[in-house]
């Protein structure tokens, strides 16, 4: 197509024809790339070799009336039609279901927007006609559609063209260098930037990690029945002790109640019998 196109590109009237001519084949059901070249010669309009009114008023034209046509296709060939182009386009049966659904359910919606999806712009035609599409409805959505396309980007392409070669031709070659360099500069300060923070961040959970490591190891200093986090209840050692020590003196006093006593009741020594 660009070459075609640069070959074409020096006569004017040439690359009118041939944009309504693709345009509308394309709309007829042909999967060209019409687009494509309707953005090339917006390029030239934008750089002031041809007139932008033509390059619209071509591409409108030429896909608006091969609306219709497409339409016509759909009606008399459906279904049978799409499968055998199918192989060639990469439409699969499963994908020619949903879209015959789609169309089926929102068939205006699409047809509107038809030349800003891809694989629409030449088989939007097609389905409509399958779907049963009234075809003054599809020549109106149609029409509205390729004008919304025509006016949004063909402007665009021929405004940026246009802006970039008046931008060009007031650089010189130091301006050039400068621009080139400051890019550069932007890309490796925004790398930069970009691997500092991966550093913090990969800092951040490093820390974490290691606190989530110190948990287990407080928990486990406290008592079985305490919960996480809860101080650990210690006695004192002597506390521990005090009870072993009573016990070892209750048992020798009870000792020394045992003996037989070797006083008498007067106080004084008992005779032996």
């Amino acid at each position: 197509m660009n070459a075609l196109f640069d070959t074409v590109s020096s006569v004017g009237w040439l690359v009118y024809l041939l944009t309504f001519i693709f345009l509308f084949l394309e709309a007829s059901g042909l999967p060209l790339p019409a687009l494509s070249f309707a953005l090339l010669a917006a390029t030239l309009a934008g750089q002031g070799t041809l007139n932008f009114a033509a390059v619209v008023a071509a591409t409108i034209l030429g896909a608006t009336l091969g609306g219709p046509v497409g339409h016509a296709l759909g009606v008399r060939g459906g279904r049978p039609l799409l499968e055998r182009m199918g192989g060639k386009v990469h439409i699969t049966p499963e994908r020619l279901d949903s879209t015959e659904e789609q169309f089926k359910k929102r068939g205006r919606s699409i047809v509107l927007i038809r030349f800003f999806i891809p694989v629409l712009p030449w088989s939007a035609g097609i389905f409509a006609g399958i779907a049963r599409m009234p075809r003054g409805t599809l020549f109106l959505f149609n029409f509205i559609a390729i004008t919304l396309w025509a006016l949004i980007e063909l402007t665009l392409v021929a405004f940026f063209s246009s802006a970039l070669k008046d931008v060009l031709s007031r650089f010189s070659m130091a301006g050039v260098f400068w621009l080139a360099t400051g890019v550069i500069g932007l890309f490796l300060l925004m790398r930069l930037f970009r691997r500092r923070r991966a550093a913090r961040k990969a800092l951040i959970e490093l820390d974490a990690d290691a606190d989530a490591d110190l948990e287990p190891v407080a928990a486990g200093a406290s008592e079985p029945g305490a919960g996480p986090g809860e101080p650990t209840s210690m006695a004192p050692v002597s506390a521990v002790a005090a009870p072993a020590e009573l016990a070892v003196a209750d048992v020798a006093q009870g000792d020394r109640l045992a003996a037989p006593s070797a006083t008498t009741v007067s106080g004084g020594p008992v005779a032996p019998d």
